[in-house]
């Protein structure tokens, strides 16, 4: 019966007792349960984020290659389950981004990031240039750039990113009435806390990512661990 059968593993219906038998099997070679343990976690690795596997196969320490892929294993599961948990929370707060796709998120705020940093004048997206202009004082000029820039922010994130985000929303009215300093704070400190939670959620979506390309490098590249 070749290993590589997957039909095998169809019909297991619980893998952390099926594995736990196999690392109790002292007369396998390192080699052989090398293969064994690889082919079953490509099957169960998305079962087995809460299982210590190291614990699992506590037994065949002596076995070099074989607990050094479950040593690793470990360790990349373990990173999964705590990104898949920032991922998941993520998602619950920005449902109205209705893909659920790494890569299709992972591009909408990028491309949300660099459209920040272009409404701002910046490659940093700190708004230095306009920075540079307010240094002198008030006049219509500013304020209507300043208000202009603020309104192509919230046309680019959606009043729903404000929503998500406890973000105050001033109507234009009430935004004029205000005095030229506090326009100045209100501004620099929205831009400075967009760029900080789309610069947060692009950390959390490459985590999950980085880790998931982890796991799929270590089961399915044909580089021996």
């Amino acid at each position: 019966m070749e290993l590589l059968d997957y039909n095998i593993y169809k019909r297991i219906k619980n893998p952390y007792i099926f594995l736990l038998n196999l690392g109790k099997i002292d007369y396998l070679s390192d080699d052989i349960l090398y293969d064994l343990i690889k082919i079953n976690l490509r099957y169960f690795s998305e079962k087995m984020y809460k299982i210590k596997l190291m614990k699992i196969f506590k037994n065949i320490y002596e076995k070099s290659r074989s607990i050094k892929l479950v040593a690793s294993m470990q360790i990349y599961l373990e990173l999964k389950y705590k990104s898949l948990k920032n991922y998941k929370k993520y998602r619950l707060e920005y449902n109205y981004i209705k893909n659920n796709n790494l890569n299709y998120n992972l591009n909408y705020w990028n491309n949300k990031l660099i459209k920040l940093k272009y409404i701002n004048d910046s490659s940093y997206g700190d708004g230095y240039h306009l920075k540079i202009l307010c240094l002198n004082e008030s006049n219509k000029i500013i304020e209507n750039e300043i208000l202009n820039r603020l309104i192509l922010i919230s046309r680019l994130v959606g009043l729903k990113f404000y929503k998500v985000n406890n973000i105050t929303i001033f109507s234009v009215e009430d935004f004029k009435m205000l005095n030229y300093e506090i326009k100045k704070k209100i501004y620099f400190g929205l831009l400075r806390k967009i760029s900080q939670i789309i610069n947060n959620n692009i950390e959390i979506i490459n985590k999950l990512i980085v880790s998931n390309n982890r796991i799929l490098n270590l089961l399915f590249s044909k580089k021996q661990v």
